[in-house]
């Protein structure tokens, strides 16, 4: 497995972080009550909280992807367009285990957090 960060990425953003997780023989599938309660917790305290549409949180990202060259209101970071999702009142289904977990990070630090399969065929994924 290979995984690349653009060189580009670090002259923008030079205190740029990120963790790498890899998981194998992960079960994803079935449900996990414990999980999907905690996402449903998590979403009803988003879509309750006005204050969560100016955390800086967001609008850093927000900037970090203008720096960028991108238009974060065609192409929102991660969390903001999960975050607005929310907000504007749409359903957020809980897709599976490892999803699930992804978005419960995301909305508890209101940071971008996703996955990537392997598909077995040696790929990585980059930012």
């Amino acid at each position: 497995m290979e995984y690349r960060i653009w060189e580009a990425v670090f002259r923008v953003l030079p205190d740029f972080r990120r963790a790498v997780v890899v998981i194998r023989g992960a079960r994803n599938q079935g449900p996990v009550p414990e999980l999907e309660r905690r996402f449903e917790e998590l979403v009803r305290g988003i879509r309750d909280d006005s204050s969560v549409d100016g955390d800086p949180r967001l609008l850093d990202l927000e900037e970090a992807f203008r720096s960028m060259g991108f238009n974060p209101k065609r192409m929102p970071p991660s969390v903001v367009n999960l975050v607005r999702r929310i907000r504007k009142g749409g359903e957020i289904p809980f897709v599976n285990p490892l999803v699930g977990m992804f978005n419960c990070v995301s909305l508890m630090g209101l940071i971008p957090c996703g996955g990537d399969g392997s598909g077995g065929g040696g790929g990585g994924s980059g930012a």
